[in-house]
């Protein structure tokens, strides 16, 4: 049987009242953590429908021209998510959710499992002094930094306490987020997470040159974004780069207010 336990841990604590009180606090930490990554998210979608706008180029999912930036962010986000629910294909710029299941081994040992796509919330999980890292695969070699008994240890801790059954049916889950929680804190200020100028003006830039290029070469746009990028590098690439820079900064509007993204909302 091939298992592959990526996201699996050790509760240092076994006892699940304890384990319960301490999800309980560790989810006001990724509540923060997801709202200020959903903040950026929409202050980055905003500012490239604005900027999109600015350049008479406005970005695919721009629906309606005369809705703020901050809608057309909103309703993009929107979208995603709801294309997430229906094709169960997990997108980390967008999805949200993140589940922990519990899983009680024995008497003294307590194993979990994170379920979560954004890396900045696996990496608070990794920060946790309450779990050690249990994770275990068989399809693949022994990590060098755990030995031989250790990782036998794993396994048939691992096989005990799930065997071939679904993790959720040996354990509980419980949510720490969902993308309802994702709509309160898109709805908080984004402004403070506007890209930075520089940063804006090379977005603009790479599409841009990019679609100038390909003009040229009537070509597949798809066929050759490779091809620019080599093209890039070179002294007539070089020079190409800078020209549509200086395009761009001409056209985009240097200091973004709350009015540019958020209309008469603001």
């Amino acid at each position: 049987m091939s298992t592959k336990i990526y996201n699996g841990f050790r509760f240092k604590q076994p006892n699940l009242m304890v384990i319960y009180n301490q999800l309980l606090t560790f989810q006001d930490v990724v509540k923060k953590a997801s709202a200020r990554h959903a903040q950026t998210l929409a202050a980055e979608l905003a500012t490239s429908v604005f900027d999109g706008r600015c350049v008479g180029r406005p970005v695919p999912w721009d629906k309606n021209c005369d809705a703020p930036p901050i809608a057309e962010a909103w309703a993009h986000i929107q979208q995603e998510n709801r294309e997430i629910e229906q094709t169960k294909i997990r997108n980390p710029s967008y999805d949200f959710h993140c589940e922990v299941t519990v899983i009680p081994a024995s008497r003294r040992t307590t194993l979990g499992i994170y379920w979560c796509e954004m890396r900045n919330l696996a990496r608070l999980f990794c920060e946790q002094p309450w779990f050690i890292d249990y994770h275990y695969q068989n399809q693949a070699d022994r990590p060098k930094n755990i030995t031989a008994r250790e990782w036998k240890k794993r396994q048939k801790a691992w096989d005990e306490a799930i065997g071939d059954h679904p993790p959720a049916l040996r354990g509980f889950t419980m949510t720490l987020l969902d993308r309802f929680s994702l709509y309160s804190a898109v709805a908080g200020d984004v402004m403070p997470f506007v890209p930075t100028w520089k940063t804006r003006v090379a977005a603009v830039s790479i599409e841009e040159g990019f679609r100038e290029w390909t003009t040229q070469q009537m070509t597949s746009p798809g066929a050759v974004w490779f091809e620019y990028r080599h093209y890039l590098q070179t002294d007539e690439g070089k020079k190409h780069e800078k020209w549509v820079a200086k395009e761009v900064r001409a056209k985009l509007k240097r200091r973004l207010t709350g009015k540019d993204l958020y209309g008469d909302y603001k």
